[in-house]
């Protein structure tokens, strides 16, 4: 959810088209779609497994669809939940980290990185990532890790309807989700300490942002040079 602004210059000689360029950078998702899909079921096609009850709060609480204002023909915007799962770029999913995985420690059952962290916490200010929403932005902070940023509500629940004490419970994403978010490939290697991991990641460009940026300059270079 960071609104970037990416700079792209060449050089004033090389009679850029620009219309080339702009068409390999239009928009591919949105959320107009994303709220279509999800309303519609689509969604849930691919997450079968998400709990009758999760899926019936997230349709309820979706906003009212704007008039027909574009984004009708465009993809759905990702969500943390498709992250998660492998969808965006068809990996494996994500085991899920419980309680007793919270301790800091590398388990030889999960993958690189994805180590459960205690202490996670939701207060005024730091309000956490949902999953069918795309993931909050993946900051580096300045004081170690930073706070609801970094926090993920699941699809469990503790507590009470009756005693109006029901609520998802939350934790702290893991690095390797953190990765994801950021379209890394799950074979990357981060280095450094939890804190220093998670500050390359919200220092980054997410991959597959990166590439459509690379890519479409490299086309508009390969038609200068064609016409050379």
């Amino acid at each position: 959810m960071r609104n970037r602004v990416i700079l792209l210059a060449f050089r004033g000689d090389l009679d850029i088209d620009e219309d080339l360029l702009a068409r390999h950078v239009r928009p591919t998702h949105s959320e107009r779609a994303l709220i279509k899909s999800i309303s519609d079921g689509t969604y849930w096609g691919r997450h079968p497994k998400v709990p009758r009850d999760v899926r019936d709060a997230v349709t309820a609480g979706l906003p009212d669809l704007a008039p027909a204002d574009g984004g009708d023909e465009l993809k759905p915007w990702f969500t943390l939940r498709d992250a998660l799962a492998g969808y965006v770029d068809t990996s494996e999913p994500l085991p899920p980290v419980p309680d007793s995985r919270l301790d800091r420690k590398q388990h030889d059952d999960m993958p690189v990185d994805h180590v459960g962290w205690p202490d996670a916490r939701i207060y005024p200010g730091h309000t956490p990532n949902v999953l069918d929403r795309p993931a909050k932005t993946v900051k580096a902070g300045v004081h170690g890790v930073p706070g609801g940023e970094s926090v993920l509500l699941t699809d469990e629940t503790i507590g009470s309807k009756r005693a109006k004490t029901l609520r998802y419970k939350h934790r702290y994403m893991t690095v390797r989700e953190a990765a994801r978010v950021m379209t890394f490939p799950d074979s990357w290697r981060l280095c450094g300490p939890r804190g220093e991991k998670m500050r390359q990641l919200g220092n980054a460009v997410p991959v597959r942002l990166g590439e459509v940026f690379a890519n479409a300059v490299a086309r508009v270079l390969d038609e200068v040079e064609s016409r050379s």
